[in-house]
């Protein structure tokens, strides 16, 4: 099987996103020796810094995953600000109208903890999101 590549959002009730993760499957050739593993790049100056997540292929010899994939892009600006996440679609590989663009593909209801580690009854969910070729009709922003 191909690379992978899809972001988990953990969301609070009233869809507060609350976490967010990169997650990297499988291998990009059949003969690769290592998996398909998530790799982060930071950039930036004195105004703003920009680390992005990205999967990449054989244990990260092989390059980021070439076609339409998934990214998060943590950006602060200035450095010492709060992060701001976001989900970007990188990549080509998409024939006009299509281009790459994120679509959810699965979600969970779950129990949220406190911070101590108990639950008191707090619900709330987990949703998976891929990049892939589509129509804008079609993704999850109209």
């Amino acid at each position: 099987m191909p690379c992978t590549s899809k972001v988990r959002v953990w969301y609070q009730p009233h869809d507060i996103p609350v976490h967010y993760e990169l997650l990297c499957e499988d291998k990009c050739k059949d003969d690769d020796d290592k998996d398909c593993v998530k790799k982060a790049k930071t950039e930036g100056d004195s105004t703003q810094t920009v680390k992005t997540e990205y999967c990449c292929c054989n244990g990260c010899t092989g390059g980021e995953v070439t076609g339409c994939h998934i990214t998060l892009v943590y950006t602060r600006k200035p450095p010492s600000a709060p992060e701001e996440i976001r989900i970007v679609c990188s990549g080509a590989g998409c024939t006009l109208p299509e281009k790459c663009m994120p679509f959810a593909i699965e979600e969970r209801q779950v129990l949220i903890p406190e911070p101590d580690g108990t639950y008191k009854g707090k619900v709330g969910r987990w949703v998976d999101y891929i990049c892939a070729c589509g129509k804008k009709e079609d993704g999850w922003y109209k």
